[in-house]
């Protein structure tokens, strides 16, 4: 599963208790748009929240507010809370956490990052052309009538030869 939401809380090294392993902890959230739809009844889109565990005992250099996107396997983490009850929270077990961000300046080797903004052409040099939409293709119209076919001779001989020694069977 992949989450792609923004670093609530500083991720914080622990160690498990149980193979004594490092990981790093921190919280997401995952916002999305509501539909126009939603908004004009009054419904407002919540944010999901998860609690992130990398398993990689690698520092994922993340700050409060960093987008990020996050691949792992969803758990639910059943706990008793602080007032005695029952809680649980989603978890989500990451074994890749990647930050992105945005810079003026790119390089043909960086996939991950946006491309940088176009500059302005000094006078004298060449512009680009304009990006071009490729057209879509047509297909041709679907025909409304279908002709009958005519059975073939030999298909109407073989069924009269079949019932004909089907009423043998059964007289």
């Amino acid at each position: 599963m992949q989450v792609f939401g923004n670093v609530a809380t500083l991720p914080e090294r622990r160690v498990s208790k149980a193979t004594g392993k490092g990981y790093w902890q921190f919280r997401l959230a995952e916002s999305q748009r509501s539909s126009p739809l939603a908004e004009k009844t009054g419904v407002k889109s919540e944010p999901c929240w998860y609690t992130v565990r990398s398993m990689v005992d690698e520092d994922p250099e993340l700050k409060l507010g960093n987008f990020a996107r996050v691949t792992g396997a969803l758990k639910v983490d059943s706990y008793i809370g602080r007032d005695g009850k029952p809680a649980s929270s989603l978890l989500l077990i990451a074994f890749d956490v990647f930050k992105y961000e945005k810079h003026l300046t790119s390089s043909a080797d960086d996939k991950h990052v946006e491309p940088a903004a176009p500059k302005a052409e000094a006078k004298g040099q060449q512009q680009l052309a304009p990006k071009v939409e490729p057209k879509h293709q047509e297909r041709a119209p679907a025909q409304l009538e279908t002709p009958e076919r005519t059975p073939e001779p030999a298909q109407d001989m073989v069924q009269q030869e079949l019932e004909s020694d089907w009423s043998r069977l059964y007289s």
